[in-house]
């Protein structure tokens, strides 16, 4: 029997402290074929030089095929992830965050799941990544995601997050999957994207997975959440979240994902809850972060960008009504609730 092969795309800035393990992880994989692609974001704790010693060590130990590109600079997650993505040769892509640790068989089993057939064709697919305190050992106790859900409000965020890691057990499809650990359909990318871009370069950085989920799921596929397939995730180890100009090229993602993706007439039905959200965050905003404001100003040409690209994505037609069987309502509430 031959296996399709996978094709990994670890995007890797500044990720020292977390290398050693990822590597043994992608070792480890009872998967088998893989070919691992690693693009470092201009790297300036000099990991870069010891990428080559780990990569030859791979091919030695696994026979994988290993291909590296080493950036000048920081070029954002989803450029730099679809630099990686040209270079694959699978039939599958499994999109893996530098502070991600998997499981032996978590590749098997995703690519297990992705091959079943079902109603529909699945775009993606991803396990369940559980916590993991790279500084004190916690044994992941807790979740970190078990896929995307979406709400009235239209935040999309982890589903399960800071749960017990005995929750969410079984199998189910999802709005969608964080690209943290997340097995692709290159099909299915192929399908929803604009030439080679897969991640909107627009994005830089936070919720460009967000925006592929929208496109999966209005385009006809199913993303699935496989429970026995398990990782663990540091979380902020690949992307510096808490810098501020990551902030301020992130801070208006969430419009451009409506402007891409969104009908008014759903925008309309759930006004509300969106205006109850947006108000709250501008408030927060203005408070904490004001200089966050500034990004409005660069945000005209984006969205005329996002707006063409939905025109041109959805030329044939977008199964909108799908959403309806995922938006959850009450996220306000019990976020009051819990504080």
């Amino acid at each position: 029997m031959s296996y399709k092969l996978v094709s990994i795309i670890l995007l890797t800035w500044n990720p020292k402290r977390f290398l050693n393990d990822c590597f043994e992880s992608i070792v480890s994989q009872s998967y088998l074929p893989l070919e691992l692609i690693v693009v470092d974001n201009g790297s300036t704790d000099g990991s870069a030089d010891t990428l080559r010693p780990l990569l030859d060590s791979v091919s030695s130990n696994k026979n994988i095929i290993w291909k590296l590109e080493l950036l000048p600079a920081n070029i954002g997650f989803a450029r730099g992830m679809n630099r990686g993505i040209a270079h694959a040769s699978g039939d599958y892509i499994l999109a893996l965050n530098q502070d991600v640790v998997m499981n032996p068989d978590y590749i098997s089993r995703l690519v297990n799941e992705i091959e079943i057939g079902g109603n529909r064709p699945k775009g993606s697919v991803a396990g369940k990544i559980l916590n993991w305190r790279i500084d004190i050992n916690n044994k992941d106790k807790t979740i970190d995601s078990a896929g995307h859900e979406i709400f009235t409000d239209r935040i999309v965020q982890a589903r399960g997050k800071n749960e017990p890691a005995g929750d969410y057990d079984k199998s189910c499809e999802v709005f969608g999957v964080s690209a943290s650990a997340a097995l692709y359909n290159r099909k299915a990318l192929s399908d929803v994207s604009i030439g080679s871009e897969i991640f909107d370069r627009d994005f830089f950085s936070y919720l460009e997975d967000v925006d592929l989920d929208y496109r999966l799921l209005f385009k006809g596929y199913e993303s699935r959440y496989v429970p026995d397939a398990q990782a663990k995730h540091a979380g902020g180890g690949s992307g510096g979240r808490k810098s501020f100009p990551i902030r301020f090229k992130a801070h208006t993602n969430r419009y451009l994902v409506w402007l891409k993706n969104e009908e008014m007439s759903g925008l309309i039905r759930d006004f509300f809850p969106i205006a109850l959200q947006e108000l709250y965050q501008f408030i927060r905003t203005f408070i904490t972060s004001p200089l966050l404001l500034l990004s409005w100003f660069v945000f005209p040409s984006k969205a005329v960008r996002a707006i063409n690209k939905g025109r041109i994505i959805y030329a044939d037609g977008k199964e909108y009504g799908r959403l309806k069987e995922f938006i959850r309502g009450g996220r306000i509430a019990r976020k009051l609730k819990s504080t």
